[in-house]
């Protein structure tokens, strides 16, 4: 009996590469902790999960996170808080 070939199709790779990048998407969405609307109010800025730096801003009882608005903030889970924003974060671009 022939052995069988281990190849891997092309759509594995790109699959495998749609989920590394969408982990990371994602994590750009976590900050450690919890973190209230009251609390991040007074902040300028927080550290995501992936290491990366988001820009706070509050301003006339509103807050943005980069260029997206918080739409629905202190939303309770079962594992923290959730702020929803109106928009996806990405990850600045690696050099």
């Amino acid at each position: 009996m022939r052995p069988r070939s281990r190849t891997i199709h092309w759509s594995c790779i790109v699959t495998i590469r749609a989920q590394v990048r969408l982990k990371a998407i994602l994590l750009h969405h976590v900050v450690p902790g919890e973190v209230t609307g009251a609390q991040a109010s007074k902040l300028t800025s927080a550290r995501t999960v992936n290491s990366a730096e988001v820009k706070i801003m509050a301003m006339n009882g509103k807050i943005m996170i980069n260029d997206a608005h918080v739409t629905a903030g202190d939303v309770k889970a079962s594992n923290g808080v959730i702020h929803v924003i109106d928009r996806v974060l990405l990850s600045p671009a690696r050099k």
